[in-house]
């Protein structure tokens, strides 16, 4: 990763995957075992400031400095089984007036998977994550 500024980290909850968003709005997925470079994406040109996984590891939340939250599914390509599982960006969008200062998944407690963010600007806002 030479000349990238890492800036925040994650270990997915089954511990296979490790989320690093860097200064640069790239986010980069490596395996936890050797931390080879499963894939990586850049939706943004701002700082990636909070990465976070889904309970079951299937989705992946990244919110940058320019306040969006883009959401990441590891799924087959059209739903098609003659494709390979892949991380696939699912959408972007931006909610808050003032930087994002939380983000988190619902657990498996919940009868849907749900996705929130908090932002400075005393919005909570809740995004539907469609399985």
């Amino acid at each position: 990763f030479d000349k990238l500024m890492p800036q925040v980290l994650a270990f997915s909850p089954d511990g296979n995957l490790l989320a690093v968003g860097f200064a640069n709005g790239h986010v980069k997925l490596l395996r936890s075992s050797d931390l080879s470079e499963v894939c990586g994406s850049r939706d943004s040109r701002d700082p990636v400031t909070h990465l976070c996984f889904s309970y079951d590891s299937l989705y992946l939340a990244v919110a940058h400095a320019d306040r969006c939250v883009c959401l990441y599914h590891f799924c087959r390509r059209h739903n098609d089984k003659h494709y390979a599982m892949e991380w696939l960006f699912s959408g972007k969008h931006r909610s808050h007036w003032w930087a994002i200062v939380g983000l988190c998944f619902s657990g498996p407690e919940s009868d849907k998977l749900r996705l929130f963010s908090v932002g400075e600007d005393r919005r909570l806002v809740e995004y539907n994550v469609l399985q």
